[in-house]
């Protein structure tokens, strides 16, 4: 668990892949639950259901999520889509850690990864934003810095 965990969300601020480091940086800003429910509008149209709205505030904070030594990434570029099946196994709420899952999946049977390194020297991650999902194969666990 790590302090992305207790986000109501992420917003998408920024992303850098180093390929000569072989890095890539997410930038995010949290994004706030609202206590106020209010109607959900598609367009002109009132959705049957209420929600809160999350918002970025003064209390917002932003942070840097660092993946070093990146074996594979892959980007999902659509909120509406989530790549998380109801079989997967992971754990956290923002910056997952994978247990199984189909990109796991993908690395084991079309990469060379398996051929090179053990599977404990590999761990599997999904960071959840608002507007995109990060799967990462990395060497190292990501660290999270609060800017």
């Amino acid at each position: 668990m790590t302090t992305l965990d207790s986000c109501d969300t992420l917003y998408l601020d920024a992303v850098h892949y180093d390929h000569e480091e072989n890095t890539l940086t997410i930038v995010t800003t949290e994004g706030i639950s609202s206590n106020i429910e209010c109607d959900v509008k598609l367009g002109d149209k009132i959705l049957p259901i209420r929600a809160k709205p999350i918002k970025v505030t003064d209390k917002s904070k932003r942070y840097s999520i660092n993946f070093s030594s990146v074996l594979s990434h892959f980007v999902m570029n659509d909120f509406y889509q989530n790549l998380l099946g109801p079989d997967d196994i992971f754990t956290g709420k923002n910056l997952l850690v994978l247990e199984k899952n189909g990109f796991i999946d993908f690395i084991a049977h079309a990469t060379l990864i398996p051929q090179i390194l053990d599977a404990n020297e590999v761990g599997y991650y999904c960071l959840i934003t608002a507007s995109a999902q990060f799967f990462v194969c990395a060497e190292i666990t990501p660290k999270v810095t609060l800017l």
